[in-house]
Protein backbone atom coordinates (compact mmCIF):
# COMPACT_ATOMS: atom_id res chain seq x y z
CA UNK A 1 0.00 0.00 0.00
CA UNK A 2 1.39 3.38 -0.93
CA UNK A 3 2.14 5.77 1.88
CA UNK A 4 0.20 8.51 0.10
CA UNK A 5 -3.03 6.57 0.73
CA UNK A 6 -2.56 6.78 4.49
CA UNK A 7 -3.39 10.16 5.99
CA UNK A 8 -0.56 11.33 8.19
CA UNK A 9 -1.73 14.35 10.10
CA UNK A 10 1.55 14.96 11.90
CA UNK A 11 4.67 14.27 9.84
CA UNK A 12 6.87 14.97 12.88
CA UNK A 13 5.40 11.92 14.64
CA UNK A 14 5.37 9.53 11.66
CA UNK A 15 8.25 8.71 9.35
CA UNK A 16 9.28 5.95 6.99
CA UNK A 17 12.04 3.73 8.39
CA UNK A 18 12.78 1.32 5.57
CA UNK A 19 10.70 -0.02 2.69
CA UNK A 20 7.12 -0.50 3.90
CA UNK A 21 8.10 -0.05 7.55
CA UNK A 22 7.06 3.20 9.26
CA UNK A 23 7.37 4.45 12.82
CA UNK A 24 5.14 6.47 15.10
CA UNK A 25 7.11 8.55 17.62
CA UNK A 26 5.99 9.61 21.07
CA UNK A 27 8.86 11.07 23.08
CA UNK A 28 11.39 8.23 23.42
CA UNK A 29 8.87 5.50 22.52
CA UNK A 30 8.80 4.17 18.97
CA UNK A 31 6.06 2.04 17.42
CA UNK A 32 7.08 0.44 14.10
CA UNK A 33 4.12 -0.30 11.84
CA UNK A 34 3.12 -1.38 8.34
CA UNK A 35 -0.02 -0.68 6.35
CA UNK A 36 -2.16 -3.49 5.02
CA UNK A 37 -5.30 -3.71 2.82
CA UNK A 38 -8.55 -2.50 4.31
CA UNK A 39 -6.95 0.44 6.17
CA UNK A 40 -5.31 -2.00 8.55
CA UNK A 41 -2.36 -0.67 10.54
CA UNK A 42 -0.16 -3.40 12.03
CA UNK A 43 1.96 -2.17 14.95
CA UNK A 44 4.76 -4.69 15.37
CA UNK A 45 6.11 -3.75 18.80
CA UNK A 46 7.19 -0.82 20.98
CA UNK A 47 10.71 0.11 21.95
CA UNK A 48 12.51 2.97 23.65
CA UNK A 49 14.87 4.85 21.34
CA UNK A 50 17.76 6.42 23.22
CA UNK A 51 20.01 7.45 20.30
CA UNK A 52 19.55 9.10 16.92
CA UNK A 53 19.76 5.93 14.85
CA UNK A 54 17.22 3.12 15.15
CA UNK A 55 19.01 -0.06 16.24
CA UNK A 56 19.22 -2.68 13.46
CA UNK A 57 17.88 -5.29 15.90
CA UNK A 58 14.60 -3.37 16.18
CA UNK A 59 14.21 -3.11 12.40
CA UNK A 60 14.94 -6.83 12.00
CA UNK A 61 12.48 -7.66 14.78
CA UNK A 62 9.77 -5.56 13.13
CA UNK A 63 10.24 -7.25 9.74
CA UNK A 64 10.19 -10.71 11.39
CA UNK A 65 6.89 -9.87 13.08
CA UNK A 66 5.45 -8.59 9.79
CA UNK A 67 6.47 -11.85 8.04
CA UNK A 68 4.75 -13.87 10.76
CA UNK A 69 1.64 -11.68 10.57
CA UNK A 70 1.41 -11.94 6.77
CA UNK A 71 1.85 -15.71 6.90
CA UNK A 72 -0.86 -16.44 9.46
CA UNK A 73 -3.37 -13.57 9.22
CA UNK A 74 -6.45 -14.05 7.04
CA UNK A 75 -7.36 -10.67 5.57
CA UNK A 76 -10.83 -11.87 4.51
CA UNK A 77 -12.03 -12.91 7.98
CA UNK A 78 -9.60 -10.83 10.09
CA UNK A 79 -8.55 -13.92 12.04
CA UNK A 80 -5.36 -15.91 12.43
CA UNK A 81 -4.93 -19.15 10.51
CA UNK A 82 -3.45 -22.18 12.19
CA UNK A 83 -0.59 -24.09 10.60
Amino acid sequence: MAASKFPINNREKCKQIEGELWEFKSHQLRLPYVLRPGSLVVVTHVFRKKRDAIPNEEITRAFDIVKYFDKYFDFKTFTYRRE
